[in-house]
């Protein structure tokens, strides 16, 4: 299997850019590599979009999706959203196939640290002040035959029956495995809900957050999707994409554009 190559990554999304009048900008530098963020302006007062991907390095169908979404399906969207996405926070480990980045560390439970890694505080930066309608964080399983998704969501209507419905053309669900800890039912992750918490207040009580916990506090709506590392990588390109259209069009209808 060809290893991934981060700057044929970054040419592709400078493209993407060039073609349709973003930026593709340098936001920072971890253990050597250059880290990217890819800003789409929509109209004029347009609601903010946000993806990323690739803060486990050993889950290139992250990145690989974002980027074939971006070559793809973006051109149909940009004159109704202003879209921003972190298309490979750990560039070190995405071309190694490891998780962590240089340090051993795993960045996606670092974005409460007081002095985090280079590409949790480029994150916190640049969205910092913003308010996103919807945040898509895309992940892999690697342990996974099926695709699943959290969502977590004070009120209002669920995206995830609609995304569950359009993957399962794609490839398919999990439902499952002994030992789960929360249980997941045909692809959606079951969690508990604290009555009476927001959930700011639910993970300001957590001492480590993943990026899902500091949208909270910047995006109104956020999902974290998990393609299965036990299918071909065609199979998960095609469900990260599945995952970003289908929570464009339910977040369109939802703000009624």
């Amino acid at each position: 299997m060809r290893r991934p190559d981060y700057d044929d990554v970054i040419e592709r999304l400078q493209a993407v850019a060039d073609d349709y009048g973003g930026q593709l900008t340098v936001q920072g530098e971890a253990d050597g590599y250059p880290l990217y963020h890819l800003d789409l302006p929509g109209p004029e007062g347009a609601p903010h979009f946000l993806l990323s991907a690739g803060i486990h390095g050993e889950e290139p169908g992250a990145t690989s999706g974002l980027l074939a979404w971006c070559e793809r399906d973006l051109a149909k969207w940009l004159h109704i959203f202003h879209i921003e996405a972190f298309p490979c926070l750990n560039p070190w480990g995405f071309e190694r196939g490891i998780r962590y980045d240089a340090e051993g560390r795993d960045l996606n439970r670092r974005f409460r640290d007081e002095t985090p890694p280079p590409a949790i505080q480029m994150v916190r930066d640049i969205t910092a002040g913003k308010h996103f309608a919807m945040a898509v964080d895309m992940h892999e399983d690697c342990d996974y035959y099926g695709f699943y998704v959290y969502e977590r969501l004070e009120h209002g209507p669920h995206v995830a029956p609609a995304l569950l419905q359009r993957i399962a053309l794609e490839g398919p669900l999990s439902y499952g495995e002994e030992g789960d800890d929360p249980p997941i039912e045909q692809g959606l992750v079951t969690m508990a809900w604290p009555q009476g918490k927001s959930l700011v207040e639910m993970a300001a009580e957590r001492s480590q957050w993943p990026l899902a916990f500091y949208l909270y506090h910047v995006a109104e709506h956020v999902i974290t999707v998990e393609t299965p590392g036990r299918q071909p990588l065609d199979v998960r390109v095609r469900m990260q994409r599945a995952a970003a259209e289908t929570a464009l069009s339910f977040t369109q209808r939802r703000l009624g554009l």
